[in-house]
């Protein structure tokens, strides 16, 4: 990592100010530009600032760079500095930026490593060698005030990625750090754990602590935050105080166009379902128990016919994703069966599996691996033996409808985590499979990026395949589905059928 300085820097920092970077710019090695440019900002204690701004915009870099994980562990070429709580961070070490700063990454499975979940809540307390006691009293804290007590002796492994995001931050906040930086920390959370952690937030600013966060649920946290960053292209391109005049007019702003409820009403018909032929996916009796007796699927009787566009819904941890896993033989059901097509999926192999069921993993890095784009969104036809020029056509036809072709040279990880879940969507469509099974696809997405994954989906249907989307957006439900499947702890409770879903699925979802 160099550091070269800056003629002149505006050192600002006084009692009041916790966070002060200037940098004109950051880069990574062989990246063809830089990341940022231009970065003059001040924080003040007990500021709560929202991040904002499309896909690869730069707001994780940013965080990353505030929190100084760059240059701890991201090496990168800066020009300027960064000072926490007065102090350079290139001049601290990891134990001393904890004591300052608490930070939740976007990649939450990188935060996450060991055996329990009270492990993981109780690390960084025990690397300060606090005693032993203020450590258990601390973390009974934290899990109670993101709703996992209980969750103690859970394995990482078990949670929905709602619950293992709420367990992540438990173990920021156990730590009771001044100032806390949290990158898109509910984006896989449901409505109410979601709402519950924003109020958490904004009484802990009310308290003094001072937060930044990344969302792109502006209209949601605009109430609470007191500034807000807009970002674009590596730059901050709008810094706005937010005062009650600022607060009313983005609120007009974001206001939904038109009638909201004739809005929900517009759902998706299916012209014909093939239902004298077997069902696209069965489950008969189907029961999933993880280990520590915890139970995943309970009883699941269900059959998604071919040509349908399925939601299934449901709070954080009620088995959405275990179900799905299920659909590409990921999961076997302890007792019962599953069927794909009338064929049991217990006595296929997974890779034959997934010729039919095309799977998004709620996490897109849980899929990539190749060396470049074009090598990842490609893969599938390799591996089925088709040659090099059709492949390559295919590839350019499914980059350019998500929008990255133009990156087509790039390392997977060099894009951004919205970019990479683009690429694990182009790496499914490429390989046309009959039925496709979305694990929250827009997760990390801004609204113009996520609508065009859910239009991305909406041609698939239209072209007569099978879509089964786990979400807990329900204007998406409402939106695009056809039939929307509730499910809690396990169970599923509900199963709204085509021309009742905008009219039920809110009364059974709680709104």
């Amino acid at each position: 990592m160099e550091v070269l300085s800056i003629d002149k820097i505006d050192h600002r920092m006084s009692g009041r100010h916790v966070l002060f970077t200037k940098v004109q710019t950051l880069s990574f090695p062989e990246a063809t530009g830089p990341t940022l440019l231009e970065i003059n900002l001040q924080v003040n204690h007990g500021e709560f600032i929202l991040i904002t701004g499309p896909t690869a915009a730069g707001k994780s870099v940013l965080c990353h760079l505030l929190s100084g994980t760059i240059p701890l562990f991201h090496s990168a070429r800066i020009q300027g500095v960064t000072e926490l709580f007065g102090q350079v961070t290139d001049n601290l070490t990891l134990p001393e930026v904890i004591k300052y700063l608490g930070y939740m990454q976007q990649d939450i499975s990188s935060q996450s490593f060991n055996i329990t979940v009270e492990e993981d809540v109780s690390f960084g307390l025990g690397n300060l060698a606090r005693p032993v006691l203020e450590i258990r009293s601390q973390v009974q804290k934290a899990l109670a005030t993101v709703g996992l007590i209980g969750y103690e002796q859970r394995g990482p492994e078990t949670l929905s990625g709602g619950e293992a995001q709420r367990a992540i931050l438990a173990s920021i906040l156990a730590l009771d750090p001044p100032l806390m930086i949290l990158d898109q920390p509910t984006s896989e959370m449901d409505p109410w754990n979601r709402e519950k952690v924003w109020e958490v937030l904004a009484d802990l600013n009310r308290k003094g602590k001072t937060i930044i966060i990344v969302e792109n649920e502006i209209e949601a946290l605009l109430p609470s935050v007191s500034r807000v960053l807009v970002m674009n292209a590596g730059q901050i391109v709008e810094d706005v105080l937010i005062t009650p005049e600022v607060k009313n007019d983005w609120l007009r702003r974001l206001k939904p166009r038109g009638d909201r409820s004739s809005r929900l009403k517009s759902v998706h018909s299916i012209e014909s379902l093939e239902i004298d032929k077997p069902a696209a996916v069965k489950f008969s009796a189907c029961q999933y128990t993880y280990s520590q007796e915890i139970m995943g699927l309970s009883e699941i009787d269900l059959e998604i016919w071919a040509g349908e566009f399925v939601a299934i819904v449901g709070p954080n941890g009620s088995g959405k994703t275990t179900l799905a896993k299920h659909i590409n033989g990921l999961l076997r059901p302890t007792t019962g069966q599953v069927t794909i097509n009338g064929e049991d999926t217990s006595k296929r192999k997974v890779e034959i599996l997934a010729r039919e069921v095309g799977f998004l993993f709620q996490n897109p890095d849980y899929q990539i691996f190749s060396v470049n784009v074009l090598n990842e969104v490609g893969f599938s036809l390799k591996v089925r033996g088709l040659k090099r020029a059709e492949i390559e056509v295919r590839a350019e036809k499914v980059l350019k409808q998500v929008g990255l072709w133009s990156l087509r040279h790039e390392h997977p990880y060099r894009l951004s985590l919205g970019q990479r879940q683009l690429l694990a969507i182009a790496s499914i469509l490429i390989s046309e499979p009959p039925i496709v099974v979305a694990d929250e696809p827009t997760t990390g997405l801004d609204h113009q990026e996520a609508e065009k994954v859910m239009e991305l989906l909406k041609e698939v249907h239209k072209q007569g395949r099978t879509v089964i989307l786990i979400t807990h957006n329900i204007e998406l439900v409402c939106r695009y589905a056809s039939r929307c499947i509730v499910m809690q702890q396990g169970e599923i409770k509900a199963d709204i059928k085509e021309g009742e879903v905008a009219l039920k699925v809110r009364q059974y979802w709680g709104h």
